[in-house]
């Protein structure tokens, strides 16, 4: 994991005169990003924010003014997400319990998810909304951010296309399965990788395998409705580990493809 060591360092590269050097920020989120400075560091790793920096504060005053003109009432979609952050809370209520007394997160979560489906008529409304956006929430400061962080991640998830159960942890990134700071760390890394739809595809793929490896020893001991039970909440676990493995897998599936091509 990221120490309070690394706080500067990644201050430095985005305090940069001119431009941010995205290669080595990427490099160094792959490694995990501290919170104070993760909701910075994933907006430029999304695109949010230009590595150019005499853009800043113009982008900065576009996005706010953009996320205020749009139309966030939804009375149905309101209804529900309320009933879903309740029960997000209470899954995760040991991680969540300071932070949701400072907040009120449904009525966050409400207004982005109603902006970005009265902007988005093709998408319906659906719990698993509620799980990605719920970590922009987390980790931004300004509510634009955390709606134009969403939506990036939104546009990048929709080509994605698999099926039965694996659906939750592709498609959704985990982000309904694993616990918050397991989560966090896992997308530092998945934020990290290029646009390259294909690489997040790979990392993907790989972080499935990966988990299935960790949890090996533990499923075959179990009945099939236990295992379910286990991949849908799982507890904490050593996420380096994992994210090192995906990487191991990911570089190995490359080598593959390459070595088959010649």
């Amino acid at each position: 994991m990221a120490n309070n060591n690394d706080v500067e360092e990644f201050e430095d590269i985005m305090s940069a005169e001119v431009l941010v050097d995205m290669e080595k920020l990427r490099d160094m989120a792959r490694s995990g990003v501290p919170n104070a400075v993760r909701g910075v560091v994933w907006r430029y790793l999304l695109g949010v924010e230009s590595a150019d920096r005499s853009r800043e504060q113009s982008d900065s005053r576009r996005h706010i003014e953009e996320y205020e003109q749009l139309d966030k009432e939804n009375l149905e979609i309101s209804k529900r997400v309320r009933g879903d952050v309740q029960r997000y809370q209470r899954r995760l209520a040991a991680q969540l319990a300071s932070f949701a007394q400072q907040h009120d997160l449904a009525a966050v979560v409400e207004r982005i998810l109603a902006a970005y489906i009265n902007g988005n008529k093709h998408v319906e409304y659906s719990p698993a909304l509620v799980s990605l956006c719920m970590p922009f929430v987390f980790v931004c400061q300004a509510e634009s951010d955390m709606y134009h962080c969403f939506s990036r991640l939104m546009g990048m998830l929709e080509e994605v296309d698999v099926n039965e159960w694996a659906t939750s942890w592709l498609q959704y990134l985990l982000s309904k399965e694993l616990p918050l700071p397991c989560l966090l760390r896992l997308w530092d890394m998945y934020f990290s990788l290029d646009g390259n739809l294909e690489n997040h595809v790979y990392v993907s793929d790989a972080a499935l395998l990966a988990l299935l490896r960790h949890y090996k020893d533990a499923l075959e001991e179990l009945e099939q409705s236990e295992i379910r039970t286990l991949l849908l909440r799982m507890p904490m676990l050593d996420i380096d580990e994992v994210i090192h493995q995906a990487l191991n897998i990911r570089s190995e599936i490359l080598q593959r493809q390459v070595s088959d091509a010649l």
